[in-house]
Order: C-alpha cells, then structure tokens, then sequence
C-alpha cells in the first residue's frame, strides 16, 4: 500500500491506494495510525513507514534491536532493510465504505472462529474413533505462544493413518468441506494421495485443513520418487511420529501432537518444503525451540539436541534440515549448539548451493506455486542422499515427466498472457498518443 505525502496525509490517518496488502487493507481504505515508540514495534504489527516522498503500509515480518524488515501481504519480496526511525506509527483501525474496522479484533475474532471450528472437527474425529494428531495450526500455535496470532491463521496439518483416510473425509465432507484442486499436477484420487487440501467458509473466513498420510516434505502431489528419497526411511519416519505422541490442553481442550524432538525436526523439514522460506515458520519454529529448552537444564539440553541428532542422522535428513537450524541461528539468534549445526553439516557442495539459494533476505520472500516446485525438485536433486546413479533413474519417472509436461504448459500459458497484456498495453498507449498528437 503506498500513499501520496504531500496531499493526503491527515492527522493520525492516510488513505491508502493499492493492494500490495490485500485481503487485509483494500484500496483506497482509510488507515489510522497509533504513535508507538520503536522498541514497541513487533513482528506481525501493520507499520506506515517513509520511502522517498511516499508512505508506505506493510507488515513487519523481522526485527532486532537496530533494524526491521517489512514486507506487503501480496508482495512476494520484502521492502529491504530499514532503521526503526523510519516507522511513522502503527496502523490499529481501518475505514472502509463508512466502517471501522479494529485490525485486533479481527484478528481474534478469525481466531476464535477457526479454532471453533478446529475443536468441533476434532470431537467429530475423536466421536468415530478416527486417531488423528495435529502437526501445526491454530492449537499448537495457542498452545506456545498463549496468545492469539495477530495475522489471519486458516490452516491445520493433521497426519493420519492411510486405512481411516477416506472414514475421516467423509466427516469432512459432511460438514461441508470441499477438496481443493492443485493446478500445478494431475490431481490424484484421494485415496492415493500423501496430501489432501478441504477448506470451506466458517463465518465467512475460510479454514483449511491439510491431511496428510505421510510426511511430506519433497512432493506432495507427486508418488513417492525412491530416486530422491529411500521410501523405508519415509515409512520409518512416519511410523515413528505415529507412534511418539503427546496430549496438550489448550483452552480446556485436548489435542495430540508429536513428542518434542520430533515436533521441532517435521517443523524444520515442512519449512524445507516451503524452499527455506517464511518468516512466520521461522518465528514459530524459534519460539518451540525456546520454550522446550526452557523446560530443560543443562544436561537435558546436550540430551535433547542429541536426540534430535540421531533422529536426522538416522532418517538421513541433514541436507534438508541444516540450513533452516542455520538461519534459526544467524537471524533469530535461536540458541542452538555450535556442536549439533556442526554434527549436521553436510558437504562444501550442498552449502554452497543453499547459500546461493536462500539467503538472510529472502527467506522472508515468497514464491509463486509454480517456481517454488521447479526451485524444491533442484534443491531435492542435489540435496537427496541417494547415490548419483538412483538419481539418474529419475528420467524414466513417469510421474517426473508428467509434472514436466504440466509445468511446461503452464509456462508457456503465463508467458502468453504477459505477452497479450503487453501488446494490448502498448496498443492503448500507441492509440492515445496519437489522439493527442
């Protein structure tokens, strides 16, 4: 969202003009600003700060004792690194076609619906019998930071058995939640699918619950390719998270999630397969760490970060998981022993495609679906720990060519509709030019 300094700022609001912040703020809404000090300023708080003779609205997505990062909620990259004294105030109301809208409170208000929701779905799961445990969401969320989240929140991961997959759906269907299509793949049946996307509108906010049968973190809609990753090891890893479990109580509810060690290595692996990327995944993943080591002395410490040491070594995950534990600690100074980064360092050649990768920039960034899945199979390629030659099988992969082929569509239908806009927009222009001449 930017805003003309010279003409439209008015004492404690702005009016806004784009939608660099969409669905959050619209254009041409009415910003109200809160003047707070900058050591008041947090991660997730809606900031109007000076860029040349503009103001601009986006959201704080990092920050430590001299500087912050902020970044548009529809931007795909952040606005760089700037001084905390450039932040004019923080923007608390909204103005919309005559409403006032408290950004707080609807917040909390998407939050407590969702989490309404959520709780209604997990006694209809527990009512039938349907084990299920919960990866991340709204619950663990409530449960870590004991706050309600200050952005929209609309999606919960459960993993499940394969053989109760379609029992649940159904539940799921029944309360009116429809499959959400991929466009990027050929949609697999549900019942051969590692993951499944239903959402419906609860209250007139949408809430999203992601099924997993497995734990993905290379492919979600792709079969399971044995050339990228040792298909034991994945039933391995899952029979284990199935099997170590425990019960949290969050708002007089139950919910059951995965045992620490566990929780903080699929956290650090789902962040994997978002390409390294996502300042709210880093936060969270920051403040589990933290808050379990909280708990602990300083003997269990050394033994917890072992336990999660044997667990990367044993499931042969150290390429996907060492940078995320890296940048943890390089930006979010998460207190993570030299020793373990060093215990799960991989080769000089994997550092050194992930530092060209990710960066302490743009781990804030975001990706479109299409790049980020040509941007995970590189990344899959290089980092995977089977051989060159198990490697090399991947081109009779018939899956492999599928998704190629797709890609490739998709590809040449962007670069047409870019080249249609373009034409059309020089022709208006062309037209106009010579209308005035």
């Amino acid at each position: 969202m930017t805003f003309v300094a010279s003409s439209i700022v008015v004492i404690g609001k702005i009016k806004s003009f784009g939608c660099s912040m969409y669905p959050l703020l619209h254009d041409r809404d009415i910003v109200y600003l809160q003047n707070n000090p900058s050591r008041q300023i947090h991660v997730d708080d809606i900031v109007v700060f000076r860029s040349n003779r503009r103001f601009i609205t986006h959201r704080v997505v990092f920050k430590d004792s001299s500087f912050l990062i902020a970044k548009g909620d529809a931007n795909d990259t952040i606005d760089g690194i700037m001084h905390k004294d450039r932040v004019l105030g923080l923007v608390n109301q909204v103005l919309r076609k005559g409403q006032m809208l408290d950004i707080g409170l609807l917040y909390m208000t998407q939050s407590a619906f969702y989490q309404k929701e959520v709780q209604e779905i997990s006694d209809t799961f527990n009512r039938a019998r349907l084990p299920f445990i919960i990866l991340k969401g709204l619950p663990l969320h409530l449960y870590y930071e004991k706050t309600f989240p200050k952005r929209i929140y609309a999606d919960c991961d459960v993993l499940i058995r394969k053989d109760v997959c379609e029992n649940l759906l159904a539940h799921l269907r029944n309360r009116g939640y429809t499959r959400a299509k991929n466009s990027l793949v050929l949609n697999a049946p549900d019942e051969k699918s590692d993951e499944l996307h239903y959402y419906k509108l609860y209250h007139g906010f949408p809430v999203v619950f992601d099924i997993h049968t497995n734990l993905v973190f290379l492919f979600a809609n792709l079969p399971h390719l044995e050339s990228l990753y040792p298909k034991k090891l994945s039933e391995q890893f899952l029979e284990k998270c199935l099997l170590r479990t425990r019960i949290i109580s969050v708002h007089g509810n139950s919910y059951r999630i995965l045992q620490q060690d566990l929780l903080i290595l699929y956290l650090a692996l789902h962040l994997f397969h978002h390409n390294m990327r996502g300042y709210h995944r880093y936060q969270f993943l920051d403040i589990v760490i933290r808050k379990e080591l909280g708990k602990l002395g300083r003997k269990q410490r050394a033994h917890f970060w072992n336990e999660i040491n044997m667990l990367i070594v044993q499931y042969k995950v150290s390429s996907f998981v060492y940078y995320v534990f890296y940048l943890l600690k390089i930006r979010y100074k998460t207190p993570i022993p030299q020793t373990f980064l060093a215990n799960i360092r991989p080769s000089c050649l994997v550092l050194w495609v992930l530092e060209k990768t990710v960066t302490k920039k743009t781990m804030f960034d975001n990706q479109d679906r299409l790049t980020a899945g040509i941007q995970r199979f590189v990344l899959a390629l290089v980092l995977s720990p089977q051989s060159i030659w198990r490697k090399f099988c991947l081109v009779v992969e018939p899956a492999v060519w599928l998704a190629l082929i797709k890609i490739l569509s998709l590809r040449l239908q962007f670069l047409f509709r870019s080249h249609t806009r373009n034409y059309l927009r020089n022709n208006r222009l062309n037209n106009r030019d010579g209308r005035v001449e």
